[in-house]
């Protein structure tokens, strides 16, 4: 069954892409890093603007990736992931992390998590919204 409105019967079929994006790139969201290292060590990584919660019990979130995204086919395969939460003064990892190919890693400051060495976090930011 398809649920696909056509596109004679909605509405506001006059919304064009850009106006789309100008009208819901106001709504504020946060940016979360993922990252994960695969079995033959390459870092892998992405950025997401969907991050959240999902479940409590048992602990779950959830986000979302274009369909295009080259990284999530790896990302996917891998146990553990690592969710970094990005802060505003961190853009520079975002645009980082926003690019294609093993280049967006260059220059990108970067450590094994804590707790997992099969996974990556960037460093935390410099100052803390209080």
């Amino acid at each position: 069954m398809d649920i696909t409105p056509s596109p004679e019967k909605t509405p506001d079929s006059d919304i064009t892409p850009a106006l789309y994006r100008q009208i819901l790139g106001k709504l504020p969201t946060g940016v979360t890093a993922i990252t994960g290292i695969n079995d033959d060590g390459e870092k892998l990584g992405l950025v997401v603007g969907t991050f959240q919660s999902l479940s409590l019990e048992p602990p779950l979130v959830m986000f979302c990736v274009d369909k295009s995204s080259s990284s999530w086919p790896k990302l996917r395969k891998l146990q553990k992931f690592t969710a970094n939460i990005l802060s505003d003064d961190q853009i520079s990892i975002c645009r980082s992390l926003s690019r294609k190919g093993p280049e967006k890693f260059e220059g990108l400051p970067c450590a094994p998590a804590p707790s997992e060495p099969r996974t990556w976090t960037v460093p935390q930011p410099t100052s803390t919204a209080s």
